[in-house]
Order: structure tokens, then sequence, then C-alpha cells
């Protein structure tokens, strides 16, 4: 019997839910609603942009292929990362197409593997492992990034980064991505602006900063990073 995507995703979210609870708070799962839209360093018309063209590309590559692929399509800022598995080069090269002629879309960053889908537990192994990672940018950032900037995706416990970060604070997220349990290697998919926007230092008074709060089995030796997004730079938020 065929598992559809949608049911396929039900699982997860019913298997993974558990666990995200008993890591972090809903705070940091990203569900806040527009307090983010404030927070975000994109504008609220590129955030929705983002929104539609992750649906419109995923709607395009489930028509065609349905559960012979597993593509997962995450946009920011109009970059167009697909990570997960196809079966053969064709059909790669069909998905990356399709991709490139998603309305909106200003790059596509193939990061998928050719070979079999990821079984449900791997699956849900990935959810766990970017919830952990999640958990410590709250508990570990310190301030030197904010953990609303960066979008944390796990795939085949490869996490991938994106945002608009400044490099300090891309390094940050980086090491503490790249000392999680569990993470086997850190993607950035970052665009760099040279400083932190006028706005945020604004706000940001106070000077407090986040205890830190893995626990020990969270921490383990740095696992390797690349950059794949080349030399992309924003203009500067204000």
């Amino acid at each position: 019997m065929k598992i559809s995507k949608k049911l396929t995703t039900t699982l997860l979210m019913l298997v993974t839910v558990p666990l995200l609870q008993a890591c972090f708070p809903i705070v940091a799962t990203g569900i806040v609603g527009t307090g983010f839209v404030v927070a975000d360093r994109r504008t609220s018309a590129t955030q929705l942009e983002d929104q539609e063209i992750e649906l419109r590309a995923n709607n395009a590559i489930d028509q065609k292929y349905m559960d012979k692929v597993h593509v997962v399509p995450v946009s920011f800022n109009r970059h167009l990362l697909l990570v997960g598995e196809v079966p053969d080069s064709q059909t790669l090269s069909d998905v990356l197409a399709i991709a490139k002629q998603t309305t909106n879309v200003e790059s596509v960053i193939n990061q998928l593997t050719i070979g079999p889908n990821l079984s449900l537990s791997s699956r849900a192994e990935d959810t766990y492992i970017t919830s952990k990672v999640k958990a410590r940018f709250y508990g570990d950032a310190n301030g030197t990034f904010s953990p609303v900037h960066v979008e944390t995706t796990t795939e085949n416990h490869v996490v991938y980064l994106m945002g608009m970060l400044t490099r300090n604070e891309a390094d940050s997220a980086t090491q503490i991505a790249s000392t999680t349990s569990g993470v086997a290697k850190v993607v950035r998919v970052f665009e760099y602006i040279a400083h932190v926007p006028d706005s945020e230092k604004m706000q940001d008074q106070s000077g407090t900063k986040a205890n830190t709060s893995s626990k020990p089995e969270d921490v383990q030796a740095p696992a390797p990073s690349q950059d794949v997004l080349p030399n992309a730079t924003s203009p500067v938020p204000q």
C-alpha cells in the first residue's frame, strides 16, 4: 500500500511532537506568529513569497513524482534549497528544472542525493536533531546572534542553516550546530550582511545574554561545515 506524502508528514509529526515538547519550549519551535515576522530580517512580503515558493515547488514535484522521491524545498530570501533523495540522475535533472521554473526563485541550491528515500525513522531522527540544534541556539547563543534569524533543516544527519547574517553571527551559529550530538555535517546557505541593522541594536539595550543550557550529551566534537551559496550579499536591512 502506498503512503502519500501528506500522510507521511502527519505520521512524522505524531512521532516527533512528544520529542520536541520534551526538548525545549514551544517558543523555540518558531510557532510564535507575528513576533517572528517582526524580528525577521526579510520583509514581510519576502517571507510570504518564500512560503509560496516552497508550496509551489513542493506541489509541482509531488504532482509529478509522488512518493518516488523525497524532496524538501526550503526557501529563504528567494534562494530555494533542495534536500532529500531522488532515484537517479535523470530524475535529479527534472526536479532541478521544476525548481528553477518556480515563480520568484532567484537561485536553486541543489543538495539532493541519488539513492533510496530515507525511512520514516531516519526522518524522525532528523527532525529530532533539528529540535536539538534550535534548542541550543536559544540556550547557548549568549547574544552572539538571534535564533529567529536562522532557518534550520536536517536531512540524513546533515544540518542546513539559512539566513541573512554577519560573518560573526554565522560562525557562532555554525559552532553550535556542528557540536550538537548526531550532526554529521553543517552546510551554510547564508547570505552575509556587513553589520547588524541599527534597528536591532536599538532594540537590544539590556545587554542580557542567555544562559548556557546544553546538557553534556548534546555536545560533540565539531562536525565539518561548508558554504554553498556563492558570495551572496544582501542589502543591509534598516
